[in-house]
C-alpha cells in the first residue's frame, strides 16, 4: 500500500461489530463491519493503509480479521488494512471474517 492515514479502531456491541474512522483531506471516511464474538467494547488508534481513495468505497464488502498476540488486523476485499496495535494481550489469538461498508462523509 503506497498511502496510510492515522485513525481510530473500535469494537462494539460486545465485539461483534468494529468501526474504523480515518480523515482524508477534508473527508472523513468510516468502514462499519460484522463478525464473530470476540471482547467488550474498546477503542484504540489506527492505521489505515491504502492505495486509491476510490478503495474507501463500496457496501457489503468481505474483510478478514487476524487477532494477533497485541494487535488486530483487518484486510477488507480490493486490498485497504486497517492495523490496531492495542498495546495489550488480544485474547485469544484467532483469525475471523465479515462482511462491512464503507462510507464517506465531510469532516
Amino acid at each position: 500500500m503506497s498511502q496510510t492515514q492515522q485513525g481510530s479502531f473500535t469494537y462494539t456491541d460486545g465485539g461483534q461489530k468494529i468501526k474504523a474512522v480515518f480523515v482524508i483531506g477534508e473527508t472523513r471516511f468510516k468502514f462499519i463491519g460484522s463478525m464473530g464474538d470476540l471482547a467488550a467494547t474498546i477503542d484504540y488508534p489506527a492505521v489505515l493503509s491504502y492505495d486509491d481513495v476510490s478503495q474507501l468505497r463500496g457496501k457489503g464488502l468481505p474483510f478478514v480479521v487476524e487477532v494477533g498476540i497485541q494487535s488486530v488486523t483487518i484486510r477488507i476485499r480490493d486490498g485497504p488494512t486497517i492495523v490496531a496495535d492495542v498495546g495489550a494481550d488480544v485474547s485469544p489469538e484467532s483469525m475471523l471474517g465479515g462482511t462491512g461498508d464503507w462510507t464517506d462523509e465531510p469532516r
